[in-house]
């Protein structure tokens, strides 16, 4: 994705990615508008001023660290909305790793709506199971663990 031929939903979406993985300087809640609702799997739908600082309080209790493949991200720009396809990869508090370019944790899929240039919804689409710990409860995966 190229700075100069981004629409205006385009940088938006590589800011709110940039601040979240300490790229760059910024408050994501500037990025959003007042009624914003944020969807994300094990998480639920939240709405509101409070909703982004509570999926970041979420975030908090599962990862030490995500980072977002952004110079790989697959984007679509449809009128109003912006489809991100793309991988991310870092550590679990509890000291697992992952690297969606390598492994079954760490794919995703975010729609982002706007109004107005602020994002007004952002679906996340990931399966939240990042270093593959379903496969001990899913004998099925078994086989998958050796994409690992």
């Amino acid at each position: 994705m190229t700075e100069h031929n981004d629409s205006a939903n385009l940088r938006q979406v590589r800011k709110y990615f940039e601040i979240c993985d300490g790229l760059a300087q910024g408050d994501l809640t500037e990025l959003f508008t007042p009624d914003a609702e944020i969807y994300l799997p094990k998480y639920g739908v939240e709405r509101g001023s409070g909703a982004l600082l509570k999926f970041g309080a979420f975030a908090a209790e599962l990862f030490e660290k995500i980072t977002h493949h952004i110079d790989e991200f697959r984007l679509l720009e449809v009128g109003d909305s912006v489809v991100v396809e793309g991988t991310t990869e870092g550590t679990m508090l509890a000291g697992q790793t992952w690297d969606g370019r390598r492994t079954l944790g760490g794919k995703f899929c975010s729609v982002f709506e706007f109004q107005q240039g602020l994002i007004s919804r952002m679906y996340i689409y990931t399966d939240p199971d990042y270093c593959s710990q379903d496969a001990e409860r899913y004998p099925s995966f078994q086989d998958i663990k050796a994409y690992r």
